[in-house]
């Protein structure tokens, strides 16, 4: 079959020739044009328990952000001296999942014949320390037709189960008919990541090493399946009110931390768009009217004694939504018998306030005054003897937990900023 392909530059590699990999058409960049839109993220939503057949196309949606994104065809060929055999996208992993198969974006080019067929090995492979590929965990073959460009999907036979960093590997088993895959515009000078590796002559190079400064990655992505396990702990378990309790989030798994498995951790890494939310993983309901506090862990004062069914929320998963979710119930009591003397002591007001807040302590001792907001960070301390004005006109709007400490009590009471 006749092979229409043009390369831009030779580099010399060891005793053998390699043509720069960007493959040219007629003497011109071959650009692809895009044929997915990016996921569009629900929000908080029903409890789902497992995060199944999430595909991971991170180097594609990495040139979907981009300002004008960019796709180019690149040609494989086995038994060529000019032209690479196989293709390596590696992905970082920090939990156990298992790969059902691999969807990539590729076609047949052969200018003779539009409906040629070829075979595609589609791998995935344990990766050392530079991302390359080192031992194959599993493959399958599938056969792609066509000149037409397609997302194709391979279907393994058994789940491949990978617990480490791995990568998707896709080689040309035909050594007379050329494999086109679809690549975007990474470089090491913007956003390459040192995770694409091609195959020459049977062995691996990193593409950074023989196409620099272009480092293309292959729009290759693994469909991984994972369990969620939303959880947390709380301290302390018996509460009053007005008390700040502490928040722990404990669930798992560690997936939900990386930015090639969570879309939510992806968008805050690269700023898309750009956003005040600095954590979108994780969403906490108090039950009691509160605005949603979007971080892992959260401190949080109820105001009064209920029974308030608290909620975390998991945002997880990348080109699919994979929600979860735990919901206990927290019963906070007036502890009449303990502080209420103590906290008859201490008077706010006006509470809600724009800015200005006195505080009445009814002591001669010294006194501490902390002001937290709701995710428990301190964002205002004072030492007083006596009464007081603080001004918290600088803080946002919002609920806040102010904190009186003496020699002899401890009272927390909730506060309103209003703008």
């Amino acid at each position: 079959m006749k092979k229409h392909l043009l390369f831009i530059s030779m580099v010399v590699i060891g005793m053998g020739t390699f043509a720069q990999g960007s493959s040219l058409i007629n003497g011109k960049l071959h650009p692809m044009t895009p044929k997915k839109s990016l996921p569009v993220k629900s929000e908080i939503t029903e409890r789902t328990a497992s995060c199944s057949n999430d595909t991971l196309h991170y180097a594609y949606a990495k040139e979907l952000i981009q300002t004008t994104p960019a796709f180019y065809g690149f040609g494989l060929l086995t038994g060529s001296t000019s032209m690479a055999s196989g293709y390596s996208q590696a992905f970082t992993n920090n939990t156990t999942a298992t790969i059902s198969g691999v969807e990539f974006w590729g076609f047949v080019q052969d200018d003779v014949n539009p409906s040629q067929s070829l075979n595609v090995n589609v791998s995935i492979y344990n990766v050392n320390a530079t991302n390359q590929p080192t031992t194959s965990l599993g493959s399958t073959i599938l056969t792609i037709t066509g000149s037409v460009d397609n997302f194709y999907t391979a279907t393994f036979g058994a789940p491949i189960s990978v617990s480490s960093n791995y990568a998707v590997v896709l080689t040309n088993t035909s050594t007379t008919d050329t494999l086109g895959i679809v690549v975007n515009a990474a470089a090491t000078t913007t956003y390459g990541e040192g995770l694409a590796s091609l195959q020459y002559m049977g062995t691996w190079y990193a593409s950074s090493a023989l196409l620099a400064p272009d480092e293309y990655e292959g729009i290759f992505a693994p469909i991984i399946t994972y369990s969620i396990n939303t959880n947390y702990t709380y301290a302390p378990t018996s509460i009053c009110e007005a008390q700040t309790v502490n928040f722990t989030n404990t669930t798992t798994p560690t997936a939900l931390s990386n930015r090639m498995a969570n879309w939510n951790v992806f968008a805050d890494y690269f700023n898309y768009p750009s956003s005040t939310v600095i954590d979108s993983t994780y969403a906490w309901d108090m039950d009691d009217a509160s605005p949603a506090i979007w971080s892992a862990n959260a401190s949080h004062a109820f105001a009064t004694a209920n029974t308030y069914n608290v909620g975390l929320y998991t945002m997880g998963g990348f080109w699919k939504s994979c929600n979860d979710s735990k919901s206990q119930a927290i019963v906070v009591t007036v502890c009449t018998d303990i502080d209420e003397a103590s906290k008859d002591a201490i008077s706010v007001y006006p509470n809600p306030s724009t800015g200005l807040f006195n505080v009445n302590v009814n002591t001669a001792s010294k006194s501490t005054i902390e002001v937290y907001n709701v995710i428990g960070e301190v964002v205002f301390t004072s030492q007083v003897n006596g009464n007081t004005t603080i001004d918290l006109s600088s803080l946002n709007a919002g609920v806040y937990s102010l904190k009186v400490t003496t020699d002899n009590m401890n009272v927390v009471k909730p506060i309103v900023l209003t703008k």
